[in-house]
């Protein structure tokens, strides 16, 4: 397997490291004034900072782990999915009063309408990113 224990240990380490930041950062933030959440592009989806750093976070996993096969992309891949059940679970756990807040569902130009919770769009986002990766790797294949 290309992914080590010590790998694994310091992804889960980063994944709590962030959850910790998004809980601490979003209840302080004004409910339609959080710049990581405001929308940068609009096509069928709303493209905003958080959306962008799935694309980045998963382009550098793949850049830094080399995935070759598609069980290593897979395993990528269950890092999100991995991310997302811990999402729901804290916010199970640990709920804050930004959680289904109606006022977050009448801001206009934010992508999350609740940012304490991940979305199923999400898995796009991962993906985009994964699919980056191939597309930056493609070049060196065909070398």
């Amino acid at each position: 397997m290309f992914i080590s224990v010590n790998v694994c240990i310091l992804i889960v380490f980063v994944e709590i490291l962030v959850l910790l930041f998004i809980h601490s950062y979003l209840p302080t933030s004004g409910k339609c004034s959080d710049l990581l959440n405001r929308t940068w592009l609009r096509i069928d989806l709303r493209i905003c900072f958080w959306n962008a750093a799935h694309i980045a976070v998963f382009f550098a996993l793949c850049y830094f782990l080399k995935p070759v096969s598609f069980w290593d992309h897979s395993a990528i891949f269950a890092i999100g999915v991995s991310w997302f059940a811990l999402q729901v679970a804290a916010n199970a756990v640990w709920p804050t009063a930004m959680l289904s807040d109606p006022q977050l569902q009448r801001c206009e130009d934010v992508s999350y309408s609740d940012p304490m919770k991940p979305k199923p769009d999400d898995f796009l986002y991962n993906l985009a990113g994964q699919f980056l990766y191939l597309a930056y790797m493609l070049p060196v294949a065909l070398s």
